[in-house]
């Protein structure tokens, strides 16, 4: 991170009351060779006798070696790694002076640390309350940061022994005082840490470090700088003050412009003892408009330099100083014979500054080239002169800044107005409207100055307007300051005036109307505005202050005077006659059927009533009303009508709520019920019980009525029913042979909860719980296998086949005695049951006597003579076989 020096800071300046910082060379300021060495300056050489590293010094020992951080720290003219402000740990600016001191408050791996001893310049007395502070800053190039910056007291030079190695330089001994807070992380400003001690007495020295080890010490990692692996503290302006703290730094901008905004000042303690550096005081000077808050409005304070106070409680104060300026455009002029230049139209004091080309080696590790190319060259502008008026500067560009902050960039003289004395510039007003009704803001004014140099620049006031013109004025008076080209002025006055009292409208009197209407009146005053008004009322009522012949109802009037100016009122004319309803009551009515009434309680003449508008009675009672809202109308002999809102309650719907089991297996049959009783019930699956039952998957509603003839309807209640669908499938398909196995392949399929068992019956005494099954079949046979499957949810499915396992052969009898003693009678096909096929039979003359289509052994020959006989068989596998069949009895 690179700092640079804050071009607006407070400049302040802190009263103290009660003594002398007490120690030698706070600042680090005062040293031995005064930047005559070369290479510049260090702190063991250039600090003896006020400042020493707290440790032996014997030979070898770098337990402790802390930095001075000086501006004249060069090499053969490139900053060294401890020049001030570009170091190898970061770009820094000494809090005060040219020089500052550096510690290592912890290295990572290690307990090393640094320390620096200083001394007062008398001992502390015993029971003395001093103020103890310093300020520190983090340096960029770190990883690292901590807390606990200590400060030990010794009344004799205190110095550690040497390094015991291991890199460990702690001194383990308990500070009086110490930043035990948060790490301290900012590497831009300068923290200040500050503590009350109380002395013991004879104290005459000081030690500055960390004092607890790795574990004690919060550390936080925050990255960078990785080539210096530790955490490291710039010091500087180190005080004792025979006193308790009080004290405030004040931080914020110092240049502001006339019409800025307003701002809250900000004041900060030190912080030590506690964490909060928040302090409360007084603030004070022009300008300052919440002593308590620090609001500062720079248009109080008005144009110049202001002292700003911020005064402690304990009488501490600070003092800083504000510029505001016009913030307009600054005006360089050119003496002809001299060649001078004269500043003017800003505030002072006035600073010159000519451009020049600096090296910014902030990039660099060491010095200005390394890494190469760190070094860049960058344009900046350096101070050459001060004041109102200047000799020829010897180049240009050059830039003008004033006490405001107001920066004028001037590349050519040539183009500079020439110095002489101002004429007497004329501001005339050639032009004017004035505001024409109150409060507004339609003024306009033009003005035109003479007498002076060049074009010229109109600044109107209050308010900041620019321009010969303005054409929104409010009544007031207005200075409008005219500016010629070489910064002469001239102003003049112009005032905008406007009606003194706004226009307005007061009701006097009103008079209601009768119902028959046109009787009403209604009268009205007038005050302020310009001139003559008019009056105009609407819709009715002519155009005086009295408006006659009104209704019943609301009008308007607006009046308007000589300027165009209107005011308005809106007048409500009331009714004077008609009937009164004096009161409404009703009684509640049943749903079904309607049972409730209306009582009207009017006084009148000739009254009539009625709960609709349209249908009017003598009775003041209405019955057999139904429930719901009814807006009454009584009326008179007259006409004249008055009404009023009454509501006939009604039970309360009944809200039936179903109840019975949502799921069900596919071919069950669920029972729903619902709360009750009532009078009856409306299933939505036409049932009309206190039970319905329920067979398919649907939304079931139910809509009841109670004792009241009320009815209502139950919330939609889904029904859904599950279950699976066994199937299976073979492997090989039927028939077979014997000895063949065939493996059953379940296919079932389901809704709802998945398939959970399995039961197989194969048909000879085999069984399976598994979703598929194999089997071998040794015999032939017609073999029934069914399985059976069943859902998590209970639910069950079956499904049967018949597997066919046939012979491999037939045999076809030749004989056949149809004789009735129960041997040999039919024409037996051993086998034939297997196996589908066709069957003919023919006589000797080729004529079919019998034929079927998967013949079972059926065929006798009752019919047919002795004799032979001839067959075709065609089997399903496409086997033919042909032979005789001889019939005897």
């Amino acid at each position: 991170m690179v700092r640079s020096i804050p071009l607006a800071v407070f400049l302040f300046v802190a009263t103290y009351a009660w003594g002398q910082n007490l120690v030698v060379n706070p600042s680090f300021e005062i040293t031995s060779t005064n930047c005559a060495a070369f290479g510049g300056e260090g702190f063991f050489t250039d600090l003896t006798g006020s400042w020493d590293n707290a440790s032996s010094n014997v030979l070898g020992d770098s337990c402790s070696s802390p930095d001075l951080f000086s501006s004249c720290n060069l090499i053969f003219g490139i900053p060294g790694p401890t020049h001030m402000p570009s170091s190898f740990l970061g770009f820094q600016y000494s809090r005060t002076g040219t020089r500052h001191a550096g510690i290592i408050t912890h290295e990572i791996l290690s307990q090393y640390r640094e320390y620096i001893q200083g001394r007062t310049s008398s001992p502390l007395v015993a029971g003395q309350t001093y103020c103890v502070s310093m300020y520190v800053s983090r340096g960029d190039n770190v990883p690292f940061a901590t807390n606990n910056i200590g400060v030990r007291f010794t009344n004799a030079p205190f110095f550690r022994d040497p390094c015991p190695g291991g890199n460990n330089s702690l001194i383990e001994l308990p500070p009086q005082l110490n930043y035990a807070c948060e790490a301290i992380t900012d590497t831009s400003g300068w923290m200040r840490l500050q503590w009350d001690y109380v002395a013991s007495g004879g104290e005459s020295y000081f030690v500055i470090g960390n004092f607890f080890n790795n574990g004690n010490t919060i550390i936080e990692t925050v990255g960078g700088g990785f080539l210096n692996p530790f955490a490291y503290y710039y010091i500087d302006d180190v005080s004792i003050v025979p006193s308790s703290c009080c004290y405030a730094d004040l931080v914020g901008p110092t240049t502001y412009c006339v019409d800025d905004a307003l701002v809250t000042l900000v004041a900060t303690g030190g912080v030590g003892t506690i964490c909060d550096g928040t302090v409360t005081g007084n603030w004070s000077g022009p300008g300052i408009t919440d002593p308590s808050l620090g609001t500062f409005d720079p248009q109080v304070a008005g144009v110049g330099s202001h002292t700003i106070t911020f005064t402690l409680a304990c009488g501490f104060a600070a003092t800083m100083q504000v510029t505001v300026g016009p913030c307009t455009t600054l005006v360089v002029c050119v003496d002809g014979t001299t060649g001078e230049l004269t500043a003017s139209n800003g505030v002072g004091p006035y600073t010159w500054q000519n451009q020049t080309t600096i090296q910014d080696c902030s990039a660099c590790l060491f010095g200005c080239f390394l890494p190469p190319n760190c070094a860049v060259d960058v344009l900046s502008w350096t101070t050459f002169a001060t004041g109102n008026t200047i000799p020829t500067p010897a180049g240009y560009p050059i830039q003008l800044i004033d006490g405001a902050g107001t920066i004028l960039l001037i590349t050519d003289p040539s183009l500079l107005p020439s110095c002489s004395p101002c004429p007497t510039i004329v501001v005339d007003v050639t032009d004017q409207l004035n505001v024409l009704c109150f409060g507004g803001n339609t003024g306009a004014a033009t003005v035109e100055a003479s007498g002076g140099d060049g074009s010229y620049t109109y600044v109107w006031t209050p308010g900041s307007l620019n321009g010969s013109t303005q054409s929104t004025l409010l009544a007031g008076t207005y200075t409008v300051t005219a500016t010629d080209g070489a910064g002469c002025t001239g102003t003049t006055a112009v005032i905008i005036t406007g009606p003194a009292s706004p226009l307005q409208v007061q009701l006097v009197n009103v008079t209601g109307a009768s119902c028959a209407g046109g009787d009403g009146t209604a009268t009205i005053s007038t005050s302020g505005g310009t001139g003559a008004t008019t009056i105009v009322w609407s819709p009715v009522g002519g155009n005086g202050t009295t408006a006659t012949g009104l209704d019943e109802g609301s009008y308007t009037v607006t009046v308007t005077d000589a300027n165009d100016c209107t005011a308005s009122l809106v007048v409500d004319v009331p009714s004077l006659e008609g009937p009164t309803i004096d009161g409404v009551v009703s009684t509640p009515s049943a749903c079904v059927p309607a049972t409730g009434t209306i009582t009207i309680t009017a006084t009148g003449n000739g009254l009539e009533y009625s709960i609709d508008g349209i249908v009017f009675q003598a009775s003041n009672l209405f019955n057999a009303v139904a429930g719901g809202t009814y807006t009454v109308v009584v009326r008179d002999t007259n006409g004249c009508t008055s009404t009023a809102s009454v509501t006939v309650a009604v039970p309360a719907s009944p809200v039936p709520v179903t109840t019975g089991p949502e799921v069900g297996c596919i071919g069950e049959e669920l029972s729903l019920t619902t709360t009750g009783p009532f009078s009856s019930y409306d299933w939505s699956t036409g049932d009309n019980d206190a039970v319905t039952s329920v067979t398919q998957t649907g939304v079931v509603t139910v809509t009841v009525t109670d004792a009241q003839g009320c009815t209502g309807t139950s919330a939609p209640f889904a029904v859904s029913f599950e279950g699976p669908t066994a199937a299976f499938s073979t492997t090989p398909a039927s028939p077979q042979l014997p000895g063949t196995t065939v493996d059953f392949f379940d296919a079932s399929t389901f809704t709802g909860g998945p398939i959970t068992s399995w039961s197989w019956d194969l048909g000879n005494g085999g069984n399976a719980n598994t979703p598929d099954a194999s089997w071998t079949y040794d015999e032939p046979g017609q073999y029934v296998v069914t399985l059976v499957v069943t859902t998590a949810n209970g639910c069950t499915d079956s499904v049967t086949m018949t597997y066919v396992i046939r012979p491999a052969d037939i045999t076809i009898p030749n004989v056949i005695t149809p004789n009735g003693d129960g041997m040999n009678d039919a024409f037996l096909i051993e086998n034939i049951e297997f196996f589908q096929n066709e069957l003919a039979i023919f006589d000797r003359w080729g004529i079919i006597v019998y034929e079927k289509k998967d013949y079972r052994n059926q065929w006798k020959g009752e019919e047919q003579p002795e004799g032979t006989y001839y067959y075709v068989l065609v089997l399903e596998d496409g086997r033919e076989f042909t032979g005789h069949l001889t019939l005897l009895r």
